[in-house]
């Protein structure tokens, strides 16, 4: 195929370049070169081809195949290579791209990132972007391996939906989660130390559907998005900062009476959804919980927050642990609250569910609904204090143990009646 240029808006050498919404529309075929020199810009900025260097990606290496989906931060496509390698294509929203020394720190973290290399982590492959004739970046896209299992969100929000079919087996379920965890501990031992801090279901991507898999097929869990933290940290402080300031810095009863209402909202949702048998659409609707992308806060998801997160304290590595924590129970419990709880509001009501969090609340836990030791690492990986949650290596250790057991039945069957708990 030859290479194609879009038409679009063109700069003083004549190149011409299109905005994502354009490329969406196009589908993205085939960009001309849209690349512009930095040369006169402050101390410590560079054209973003001379800051990622090798890692750099042009528009014209990559061949757009179709779009994979829509995330809160960017729109993902399918692409090939040169070499024809298949890729998926991280397309940034124009949204988080407004702070110029943001984004070029995003850059300089995406490439120390581009040196991890763990099976359970996504190969960070490079990225590109589109800069105007004075620098300013105008759009920007991460590349990396393409897997096209689905993320273990869209797995458990299948199974909310199809109370009555078992998706997964809780083995497989405490399978990927050591595969989660490993990538934690490959992380938190990196030099310099990494923290994902956005660490949530949407965020870990299965290498086979389990829909579609061979029998005896392995399905690898693999953690992604490593980075963009920094990049959504301001945008989302922004936006949610009025309720986040009263939240915290003012005494429930001199919160506004939307807040007030918003929270009693909140607390009588998840009192029907502790008293629920199952959890899902009684209906199977799955417009019910489609299109409720995670609600991102300071920094990672509502959600998923620690408490000193959401506090706005100091904080290390053992936040990625609480995140975990939550990641576990709702994987396997088969069920997402912050689901519930956005497809009856909306983000201000996952501002109040973290204060909650930070308060105190966590989900109940049943030694009738998943084994004792699983519960057990739930419960101290979202300990309060985060001194009192385990490494990643610990992590690692506890869930090896409980798959070396005979505690969890390797060969249970998936497909058949499942009972999804609250």
């Amino acid at each position: 195929m030859g290479k194609k240029k879009l038409s679009g808006a063109s700069g003083a050498s004549g190149e011409t370049h299109a905005s994502a919404e354009e490329l969406e529309a196009r589908g993205w075929k085939r960009a001309g070169s849209v690349t512009f020199s930095r040369p006169k810009v402050g101390v410590g900025y560079k054209s973003i081809r001379d800051l990622m260097g090798e890692e750099y990606i042009d528009y014209l290496d990559l061949s757009i195949k179709n779009k994979l989906g829509e995330g809160a931060f960017a729109n993902v496509f399918l692409a090939k290579l040169i070499d024809g390698t298949e890729v998926a294509v991280k397309m940034l929203k124009h949204e988080h791209l407004k702070n110029e020394e943001e984004i070029f720190l995003f850059l300089k973290e995406i490439k120390t990132l581009k040196k991890l290399h763990h099976r359970n982590i996504v190969q960070l492959i490079g990225m590109g972007g589109v800069q105007d004739q004075k620098g300013k970046v105008i759009e920007l896209f991460v590349v990396t391996e393409v897997l096209k299992g689905g993320t273990l969100r869209r797995l458990v929000q299948d199974q909310m939906i199809t109370v009555h079919h078992k998706q997964y087996s809780i083995y497989e379920a405490t399978q990927w989660c050591l595969g989660v965890a490993k990538a934690l501990q490959y992380l938190h031992k990196a030099t310099p130390k990494v923290i994902h801090r956005d660490l949530k279901l949407e965020n870990v991507i299965l290498t086979v559907s389990p829909r579609t898999r061979k029998k005896g097929e392995e399905i690898v869990a693999k953690l992604a998005d490593f980075g963009l933290a920094t990049l959504l940290e301001k945008h989302t402080k922004d936006l949610y900062s009025d309720i986040v300031d009263e939240v915290m810095k003012k005494p429930e009863a001199m919160w506004s009476s939307l807040t007030r209402t918003r929270s009693n909202k909140v607390v009588a949702l998840l009192e029907k959804m502790q008293s629920m048998s199952s959890y899902g659409s009684p209906s199977n609707d799955e417009s019910m919980y489609s299109g409720y992308a995670e609600a991102t806060g300071v920094a990672g998801s509502y959600g998923y927050m620690a408490p000193e997160v959401f506090l706005n304290q100091t904080y290390t590595e053992k936040v990625d642990i609480f995140s975990f924590g939550v990641l576990m129970y709702n994987l396997c419990y088969r069920v997402i609250p912050s689901l519930m709880i956005m497809s009856n509001g909306d983000t201000q009501d996952m501002v109040v569910y973290a204060k909650q969090v930070a308060d105190g609340f966590r989900q109940p836990l049943s030694d009738e609904k998943i084994p004792k030791h699983l519960n057990e690492i739930i419960e101290s990986c979202w300990s309060h204090d985060p001194d009192d949650r385990p490494s990643a290596t610990k992590v690692v250790d506890m869930l090896t143990a409980v798959l070396e057991s005979e505690v969890l039945d390797p060969d249970e069957p998936v497909g058949g009646c499942c009972c999804i708990v609250s």
